[in-house]
Formats: structure tokens, C-alpha cells, sequence
């Protein structure tokens, strides 16, 4: 499969945003958790993804939820309009719609083209991690004027947004 996908990325295309095909996030604003927990929040829907610092998730206030994979939801802090950064909690930390469901089945491989920067806050903007060019990452989404990326990171990997112009 791994061979398929890098195949894929020799010979395909990349155009202009618009012609990825890839699924767009839509975040949808949840309301506090009534005497809700703090949980850990990951950049990816496991306990071994990256971490951005100590990064949580207070379910005592309002956030932001944009859809399920496997056990894991995709989070953030604040409302529709104004989100912190985006990550991934247990789904059983609270009550949740069971859909979008964010398989990510058509998921592309691509190549950085530009040194760039990987962040958690599609709104600031604050890097997280630095890409260089010629490194690899995986498209899953779009927000925006921004990918949903997965990348690896010392074997720990990370969910999160990377410039569309560094790969287009």
C-alpha cells in the first residue's frame, strides 16, 4: 500500500486548492460539559501522537467540534467563529455526535516545496513544528487556506495545519 501511495505521488498532480478533492473541516460549536473534566489534548487520534506542550481541553466551556475517528474526537477550545487549537481527545470524555465520521479515506501523499511551519491554530497561526522542503506529508483535510496534514515527527506523528501554498 505504502508503495501505491508514493507511486500516487510521483505522478499526481498537485493543482490549486480547489482541485484536491480533499474533505473540508467544519467546525461546529458544542456546549459546556456540565461539572466537565479537563482532558489531555494530541495532535492525532492516539495516546502516542505528538503533544503541543501541555496542551488540554477544559469540557467545562465551550468548544468546538468538527467530527469522530475510531474512539478520538477532533476538538478545540472556544466557538465556531473563535477557536484555540485544534486536537484530538478520547471520545468517551463526553457526550458527542457520532458524525462527520473523519475517515480520511482519500487521503494524499505529497511532498513539502517549501520550507514551512505546521500549527494547531488554524485562527493565529503560532508553529508548532518547522518543515523543510522535500519532506513528506500526508493530506487529510482543508480549512481554509490551510491543509489538514498528518506528519512524523521522531517517530511521534502530528495531525495538524500546514500553509497550502508550502505544497501547491
Amino acid at each position: 500500500m505504502l508503495a501505491l501511495l508514493l507511486s500516487l505521488m510521483l505522478i499526481f498532480p498537485l493543482g490549486a486548492l480547489a482541485e484536491l478533492d480533499l474533505p473540508i473541516l467544519v467546525p461546529s460549536s458544542m456546549e459546556a460539559v456540565p461539572d466537565g473534566e479537563t482532558v489531555d489534548l494530541y495532535c492525532g487520534p492516539t495516546q502516542g501522537s505528538f503533544r503541543d506542550g501541555d496542551a488540554v481541553l477544559p469540557l467545562s466551556e465551550p468548544f468546538v467540534y468538527f467530527g469522530q475517528h475510531d474512539c478520538w474526537a477532533m476538538v478545540a477550545p472556544g466557538t465556531a467563529d473563535d477557536f484555540g487549537p485544534v486536537g484530538w481527545i478520547e471520545s468517551a470524555s463526553c457526550i458527542l455526535p457520532d458524525e462527520p465520521q473523519l475517515t480520511f479515506e482519500d487521503a494524499l501523499p505529497a511532498m513539502v516545496e517549501s520550507d514551512s511551519f505546521l500549527t494547531v491554530d488554524p485562527i493565529e497561526k503560532t508553529p508548532i513544528v518547522n518543515v523543510k522542503q522535500g519532506e513528506r506529508v500526508l493530506l487529510l483535510a482543508q480549512y481554509g487556506d490551510l491543509l489538514y496534514v498528518q506528519y512524523e515527527e521522531a517517530e511521534s506523528p502530528i495531525r495538524a495545519f500546514l500553509p497550502a501554498d508550502a505544497v501547491l
